[in-house]
């Protein structure tokens, strides 16, 4: 990791993932439910004999999901790293733009992430019906439909964790580095009495 990174460098960082973050949580959601209509029909999807191959096509898009999942909690963490990293490198560079923008992403974090957790959590509910007829209809794939259901549910609620962590992480950054704004701290005695001669001018 560069430990070189400055801290306006590090907040474009966190604000080119953030934008990542909020179609994030619903991309999963939305890919998976378009995979029916492939077959042009419900119906036709449910009585496919072939049901077996439709419920791999099922599990294959799901782990592409799990995949897309594992990079974007790792970029979540690698800009959390580089934030920490550099805030502590350059403290003394740390200004109120840079705390402010930190509580601006945070907010828009968080209000991202209660909308489309929303528009999750109705999608999810459409591919809940849909499995359950499916269930339904192929008895002996039961299990199996809903150990995919699981995974797809894991999928989202697992974006919206990491989505609320980050928030969490830059709310923190901020607080920690406002209250050091608001102290003034001395290496020795001569850098406490220069500082103290020249409030008094």
């Amino acid at each position: 990791m560069n430990s070189n990174h400055s801290i306006d460098q590090a907040m474009i960082e966190a604000m080119r993932v953030a934008e990542y973050m909020r179609p994030a949580i619903v991309r999963p959601y939305r890919e998976i439910a378009e995979i029916p209509a492939a077959a042009k029909s419900l119906e036709r999807y449910y009585q496919d004999k072939k049901i077996s191959e439709r419920l791999k096509k099922f599990s294959k898009a799901i782990a592409k999901q799990e995949d897309r999942l594992e990079a974007f909690l790792f970029s979540g963490g690698k800009v959390r790293a580089v934030l920490g990293e550099s805030f502590a490198d350059n403290k003394d560079k740390v200004e109120p733009r840079h705390l402010d923008n930190l509580e601006q992403i945070a907010g828009d974090l968080e209000n991202r992430a209660q909308e489309t957790s929303a528009e999750g959590v109705a999608l999810l509910k459409k591919l809940h019906k849909q499995f359950k007829i499916l269930g339904q209809e192929k008895p002996a794939y039961k299990k199996e439909i809903k150990e995919l259901f699981d995974r797809i549910f894991n999928l989202g609620d697992k974006a919206t964790e990491e989505v609320y962590n980050m928030a969490l992480f830059l709310r923190a950054l901020r607080a920690e580095y406002g209250e050091r704004k608001k102290t003034k701290s001395f290496t020795d005695e001569k850098e406490m009495l220069t500082y103290l001669d020249g409030l008094g001018r």
